[in-house]
């Protein structure tokens, strides 16, 4: 079956400077898979050296599946700007649907992201992405010759330049 975090509720849980709320992930063997879960209202503030972290999950290396979960109203703290999810630049694959993201805040508003994504190999498919209190619900920090895949997800619109608004790409730097 492989590596499993499944079924749980992470929620109420305040950083105080390591600047990870929620859960954070580290050097997994295998694929971890992220399931059934509800993360909810965790609250990540980092030192005043680095503008890292997340309030939701932090994920710096390995191959993940983040599916079926509930990641929302998760927040940015002091010296944060990804207030749900994080996927570091050392993860392997990371695979993202059916999730609901939604209703996170950002106590800084410049460049503040509910997703950010520094790993080309991250593909996001059917996920609701909304009411976000956030300048950006996806922020991708890689360049031109990386992609990022986000397919079949509701965005709180159907406009298309109301979404292309709240996703930051290469074509925004």
């Amino acid at each position: 079956i492989g590596n499993q975090i499944q079924g749980n509720t992470v929620n109420h849980l305040n950083s105080n400077g390591d600047a990870v709320g929620g859960i954070a992930i580290r050097s997994t063997s295998g694929t971890l898979n992220l399931s059934q879960n509800v993360i909810i209202e965790n609250t990540a503030s980092g030192s005043s050296s680095s503008f890292g972290g997340s309030g939701g999950i932090y994920l710096y290396d390995g191959n993940v599946s983040i599916n079926n979960n509930t990641i929302a109203h998760n927040i940015a703290g002091t010296h944060c700007q990804t207030s749900g999810l994080y996927i570091g630049a050392s993860t392997d694959s990371v695979s993202i649907s059916n999730n609901l993201i939604s209703g996170h805040i950002a106590m800084t508003q410049a460049d503040s992201r509910a997703i950010e994504v520094a790993q080309s190999s991250t593909v996001f498919s059917n996920n609701s992405i909304l009411a976000n209190n956030t300048e950006y619900d996806i922020y991708s920090g890689f360049g031109s010759s990386q992609t990022l895949t986000a397919e079949s997800n509701y965005w709180g619109t159907t406009d298309d330049a109301a979404i292309q608004v709240k996703i930051y790409d290469l074509f925004d730097n």
